[in-house]
């Protein structure tokens, strides 16, 4: 069996506000801050929203605002180049002509 604590035994109390709690906080808010600080700094460049917005309408005008019709025509000369290329393979003896005009 347990014997009951003896009376004298410290009991859990919650630090006080100046503790070490309060202590660590204040430390790692002196270090974090100037880092930050000169993080947001060296990010000025950037500008914000409107750089970003500019970078993507520029991306856009240059390498996507056609894709659609360059898609297009690569499937269409992709669809004849393998049209040619499948009549020039049809041998004439076995129905070549006939198989060449009906992919036509």
């Amino acid at each position: 069996m347990l014997a009951p604590p003896p009376e004298s035994s410290p009991s859990l109390t919650p630090a006080p506000e100046g503790g070490c709690r309060s202590l660590v906080r204040t430390r790692v808010k002196e270090l974090v801050e100037p880092l930050m600080t000169r993080t947001k700094e060296s990010w000025q460049w950037f500008g914000g929203p409107s750089t970003l917005r500019g970078f993507v309408q520029t991306y856009y005008e240059d390498h996507l605002q056609d894709v659609g019709p360059r898609t297009q025509a690569w499937l269409a000369s992709s669809k004849d180049s393998l049209l040619d290329r499948t009549r020039s393979l049809c041998p004439p003896l076995l129905g070549g002509g006939a198989l060449a005009e009906s992919l036509a």
